[in-house]
């Protein structure tokens, strides 16, 4: 079977977490014996257009293309480039794979589902919903505009937190993914909730099945002990990701503050990541925290993807404090390979992930006080991150991922 991955960037220009699990799919089912090569886009800041073509040299993988250019409309979700859109099917035509399996419409926009139909009329079209921008025009948030989570998604709910659009254009972009995904055989959703939303929203339950994402270092890394404070240090939690609005940075350091204004016993909190989407407001607002803060907080910047398990290590708890609902965050996988005990805002696939009192514990989302009480909690109590870091499961293992994968590829 011929497999080909298609994602909207490439951890070599941007580790996200859906890129780096894309990759690792494609790289355990080329190591099974699949033939699997894997796509991805790459904005012009990372690699520069070449002249007659958006195809660029691959940054490592000798199997992996890149694409570049192209004019994406993220509002619309669509990819207004007929020379890209044509680039993109020379790939498939001579590519010929019998599964094109989409993990994100960025970058390559609903447009490439029908030119993938239409080029490939046999091949099993599948596309891994890995977040909500097809059900949220307000950049896949799930968000509005005054802070709160959003219950549901319609043309006029949009235009409230999309001023800048119409009507028209909204619905528009509703009708248009609507009709792109008639053409999909099989969705994946990583994790129940997103499944949940997706259904509400009128996807047919027979076409989407719930397929955990699977952690590529569950079997080359090694597991650590679990963690195991001591009296001589500050209880440590980390931050773990790229620093944007919408990861809650600033609500655990607010909550961080509070807890020590109240007496907290030796706490500090760390953030490890890249600032380089984070807007200038949210860096200031950051910094400003960190000053205030002093010795309790260390900023250790960003750190390649292999790295993270050593700094992970490092810690006694993992905070993921979100606003949104996130789906099936990457680094809760990590921290549970790390042994680590996770922090993280009740809501989401961070609240099916994490089971409150057993592999962490739930805090309410974008609230300090309530991080605050928590950290208190946690200051006093340091031995608990050693009980429930001994409990965590191990990461979900690329091999069960795949072999689920393969039973969406070939289902009728």
């Amino acid at each position: 079977m011929k497999v080909l991955h298609i994602a909207h960037g490439h951890p070599d220009f941007q580790a996200g977490g859906t890129e780096l699990f894309a990759q690792a799919l494609a790289r355990h089912q080329a190591s099974v014996g699949w033939q699997t090569q894997f796509l991805a886009a790459a904005p012009p800041r990372y690699r520069q257009i070449n002249g007659g073509t958006a195809l660029i040299t691959p940054p490592s993988e000798a199997a992996d293309f890149v694409m570049t250019g192209g004019d994406f409309d993220l509002l619309a979700l669509s990819q207004k480039n007929f020379g890209f859109l044509a680039e993109f099917e020379r790939v498939l035509s001579d590519l010929r794979p019998d599964v094109v399996h989409f993990h994100h419409l960025l970058m390559f926009g609903i447009e490439a589902i029908a030119v993938a139909r239409r080029v490939l009329p046999a091949a099993k079209l599948v596309l891994t919903l890995h977040d909500y921008y097809a059900l949220c025009a307000n950049e896949g948030s799930l968000k509005r505009t005054d802070g709160t989570l959003c219950a549901r998604s319609t043309p006029g709910r949009c235009l409230q937190c999309r001023p800048d659009a119409t009507l028209v254009a909204l619905r528009l972009r509703d009708l248009t993914i609507r009709a792109a995904f008639e053409l999909i055989d099989q969705f994946v959703a990583p994790s129940a909730f997103l499944a949940a939303q997706l259904r509400g929203w009128g996807l047919p339950t027979a076409r989407l099945r719930v397929i955990q994402n699977g952690h590529p270092a569950s079997a080359a890394v090694p597991r650590p002990a679990p963690p195991q404070p001591t009296p001589d240090r500050p209880l440590r939690i980390g931050f773990f990701g790229n620093v944007v609005e919408r990861k809650g940075v600033p609500v655990l350091l607010q909550g961080l503050a509070a807890a020590i204004a109240r007496g907290a016993a030796p706490v500090s909190v760390q953030i490890h990541g890249s600032t380089q989407f984070a807007p200038s407001s949210l860096q200031s607002a950051i910094a400003a925290d960190v000053e205030r803060l002093g010795p309790h907080v260390q900023i250790a910047g960003t750190y390649a993807p292999d790295d993270v398990y050593r700094r992970i290590a490092g810690v006694d708890w993992v905070a993921v404090p979100s606003i949104w609902y996130e789906n099936d965050p990457l680094v809760i996988q990590e921290a549970f390979h790390c042994r680590r005990p996770v922090l993280c805002s009740g809501i989401g696939g961070m609240a099916e992930r994490v089971i409150d009192g057993v592999y962490g514990h739930h805090v309410a989302p974008g609230d300090p006080a309530a991080w605050a009480d928590a950290i208190l909690a946690l200051a006093a109590d340091p031995s608990r991150a050693t009980t429930i870091g001994a409990q965590v499961p191990a990461a979900h293992s690329m091999a069960t991922c795949a072999d689920a994968y393969q039973e969406a590829y070939t289902a009728p």
